[in-house]
């Protein structure tokens, strides 16, 4: 497999995937029960993990839009052949998912406005100004329009609670400060700022204001030609006789997606192994060992990243 030019840039912004998030809300969930109607059984139990998600959770057919904080809606793209993923709204105008990305939200006569960590919005248009199960929403983000089903309606999780069903995202305040002489960097900090990615080539006089409106910040920056390990997940861009020798560290699996946008620029390292490559690692975060660099990376003029790594080894075990 060979990739050029800006085939890189268009692979990482393709991929849909889910920006993990690294804090939850604070506002506990009201009831919402105003023009709701409610299925009478069992605590329903949650489409991803198939765990209990709280035992006073109700099911409902419908709910207003007005009336959407206190309730957790499941969307799922059917075509992309993934599960659906639970959004939970809140009075504070925060919304948590149960695989952890956060958010704010704004409700606009048939639009729900969805905003992530990054200030991505997210236009949710429905038929009317309220959700039913089995309705089919129009979901446009980066230009390009999807179409997503709502398969559940619940009441949301408490925060409290919603945090067990994610506890990987605490994991990066556990790693370690170094392993066998390498700098651990968490994607936690090299993702905690927003950069703005112009869309045409920096030789165009706005593009290239735009880059250097960029700041990046100190405390990552100084990371720039360390020795760092870092965790994350692979995407292969070439193989050469059976061994990965060109691909991208991400931070999230990018199986599981969050309404199809794509991941943030800084939350993702182009690489390039320093020997001969290695064998594609399983679909599992794993440690990945190298020089650091920080910076705006170009292909053709465009700007395709702002991490790269050379990278010496890999380690699954860890």
């Amino acid at each position: 497999m060979k990739v050029g030019d800006r085939q890189i840039q268009a692979l990482a912004l393709g991929l849909l995937m889910a920006a993990c998030g690294n804090q939850t809300s604070s506002s506990h969930s009201s009831t919402g029960d105003a023009n709701t109607s409610t299925i009478q059984g069992t605590p329903i139990t949650d489409l991803k993990t198939r765990r209990p998600v709280t035992e006073e959770a109700k099911q409902y057919n419908q709910v207003d839009l007005n009336n959407l904080p206190g309730h957790q809606i499941f969307f799922q793209d059917e075509d992309a052949g993934r599960p659906a993923i639970g959004y939970n709204f809140y009075e504070n105008g925060s919304w948590v998912s149960i695989i952890g990305t956060t958010g704010n939200f704004t409700v606009s006569d048939k639009t729900l406005v969805m905003i992530d960590q990054g200030g991505l919005e997210i236009p949710l248009t429905f038929k009317d100004n309220s959700i039913s199960v089995a309705d089919e929403v129009v979901r446009s983000a980066g230009g390009i329009v999807f179409n997503l089903t709502v398969k559940q309606i619940t009441d949301a999780i408490d925060p409290a609670d919603l945090a067990e069903l994610f506890p990987q995202q605490h994991e990066e305040e556990d790693l370690p400060e170094e392993i066998d002489g390498y700098k651990v960097v968490s994607f936690g900090k090299l993702s905690a700022f927003k950069f703005k990615v112009p869309d045409d080539p920096i030789t165009e006089p706005d593009a290239k204001a735009l880059l250097d409106s960029n700041e990046i910040p100190e405390e990552v920056s100084s990371y720039d030609n360390l020795d760092v390990a870092i965790r994350g997940y692979m995407f292969p861009l070439r193989v050469k006789n059976g061994l990965v020798t060109e691909f991208l560290i991400y931070r999230t699996n990018t199986g599981v997606c969050c309404f199809g946008q794509p991941p943030r620029i800084n939350e993702w390292v182009t690489v390039k192994m320093t020997n001969e490559g290695v064998k594609p690692p399983p679909d599992i975060a794993i440690y990945f060992f190298g020089k650091f660099k920080v910076g705006p990376v170009l292909e053709n003029d465009y700007v395709v990243s702002i991490y790269a790594m050379d990278c010496e080894k890999i380690d699954a075990s860890l």
